[in-house]
């Protein structure tokens, strides 16, 4: 008998590309890309996938059965949000007993909604953690706390975090006493085009070291730690045969582009917005850097190593991609003198380099395919 799987998603939306002055881009976040690459792969397998998404960019998402969704944009205001919450709760309660398990990404909105369709839900609920910031900043809002908290603790059967760096995260905030409610798998992650593919922007064809960075342009990602690291490498290490490529957008763009002007670095740093196929820049750089405040498990790592590039990383959740240091650097986060001091050494250090390099298929061997299907069937298949 095939499984009936339903995925419970707050949002896939569009951005707008503030750098580039463009019509609004279809720019994925981690959570979304793991999403869609979970159901292919569910779907391949012979599992009946649906996905009910609150907001919903109409985006044309062939992965899945058959779509549900609420809004095509976000609803501002209390009173508004309210009357949300009750559309969503009367959608979801007539069809939840349909499938044989549910998949919640783990946002306070429908951790809300869970608690009201628990007592009436006959399906397996399982929450599926990215680490949203409910779990590491302590000013985040109590009532989303507690709404996660109380979701988790009392309507999960199961609830499965993307990295052990995530659980650590997850057992802290609902107590050790719930660590054997978690499990840990990996999320997919798919090697699109190789640099021989396509024609790359002739700068990538130079002969500097090509340093790229894929983020959103926001706070926690730490790309003002970045500049500041480079504004070390060129001006106190002196090494100006290097460039940094920053693939994203987001609300900081103003902000970092006055921050590369104030160290006059406009010839060594480039933030080129939304790239469609960012993997033509994984495939022509030489050394992928991280510097975000906090991650579960950053795809944009995995992708760099499926590239075999050497990577430079905050100590987030990709220290266990990286094998805690075998196929990469890991600094502190928030620390920009060692992060310029990392990369300048695997620019010298050729040795180092190749060695780091060498091991990245190591590294890789957690994320194959098979291995994280047989996981996630496992999971399906616990009653």
């Amino acid at each position: 008998m095939v499984k009936k799987i339903l995925f419970v998603w707050e949002k896939i939306s569009p951005v707008t590309s503030n750098s580039l002055k463009q019509s609004p881009n279809q720019l994925l976040g981690g959570g979304e890309v793991s999403l869609i690459n979970l159901a292919q792969l569910l779907k391949e397998s012979g599992t009946s996938v649906d996905l009910f998404v609150v907001y919903h960019s109409m985006l044309a998402i062939t992965n899945f059965n058959q779509i549900f969704y609420i809004e095509s944009c976000f609803v501002p205001g209390w009173l508004k949000r309210f009357q949300l919450l009750i559309k969503i709760i009367i959608k979801l309660s007539s069809i939840m007993n349909n499938y044989d398990t549910i998949i919640i990404n783990d946002e306070p909105l429908l951790s809300m909604v869970m608690i009201a369709l628990k007592p009436f839900c006959r399906a397996k609920l399982i929450f599926w953690s990215h680490l949203s910031k409910t779990y590491f900043q302590q000013h985040a809002r109590l009532v989303s706390r507690m709404t996660n908290y109380l979701a988790l603790k009392y309507c999960a059967h199961l609830i499965v975090c993307v990295s052990n760096y995530a659980k650590d995260k997850m057992v802290k905030f609902l107590g050790d006493k719930f660590s054997n409610k978690i499990d840990v798998i990996y999320n997919i992650v798919y090697k699109k085009r190789n640099k021989d593919d396509v024609a790359l922007p002739a700068r990538l064809n130079s002969d500097k070291y090509e340093i790229l960075s894929v983020s959103r342009l926001t706070r926690e990602k730490g790309i003002d730690v970045l500049i500041n690291a480079f504004n070390i490498i060129v001006n106190q290490y002196q090494i100006k045969n290097i460039h940094l490529t920053v693939c994203g957008d987001g609300q900081d763009y103003q902000e970092l582009s006055k921050l590369i002007n104030q160290f006059n670095l406009g010839n060594y740093i480039s933030l080129i917005g939304y790239v469609a196929d960012p993997h033509i820049y994984y495939a022509a750089c030489d050394i992928f850097v991280l510097s975000s405040h906090t991650e579960a498990l950053p795809l944009v790592v995995v992708e760099a190593l499926l590239h075999g590039k050497p990577v430079v990383s905050t100590n987030t959740g990709a220290a266990e991609v990286l094998g805690n240091g075998e196929c990469g650097v890991i600094v502190d986060c928030g620390d920009f003198v060692a992060l310029a001091d990392a990369i300048v050494k695997l620019i010298n250090d050729k040795s180092f380099r190749d060695t780091v390099t060498y091991n990245t298929e190591n590294c890789l061997a957690s994320f194959s395919h098979d291995k994280i299907l047989s996981q996630w069937l496992q999971v399906l298949s616990i009653e």
